[in-house]
């Protein structure tokens, strides 16, 4: 992934959340509305492939919602 932003001070992200952000990125679009959606579809199968066969819906919950919780403190 390329930075957008040469010499910016970024927050170093967790795997989870940065695979999340790149999936999300790799189909970031010209055309936006149905590339918007290709994007979220991505970023969420990545997100799911951070979840364990064992984890209750509240296990889930808790680690998606601390993968946003990473990305909107980029």
């Amino acid at each position: 992934m390329t930075d957008q932003f040469p010499g910016a001070t970024k927050m170093v992200l967790s795997p989870a959340a940065q695979s999340v952000l790149d999936a999300f990125l790799a189909e970031w679009p010209d055309e936006a509305l149905k590339q918007d959606r290709r994007c979220l579809a991505a970023a969420l199968r990545t997100a799911a492939g951070y979840m364990f066969p064992n984890d209750t819906a509240q296990q889930c919950y808790d680690r998606i919602l601390a993968i946003a919780v990473e990305l909107v403190g980029q």
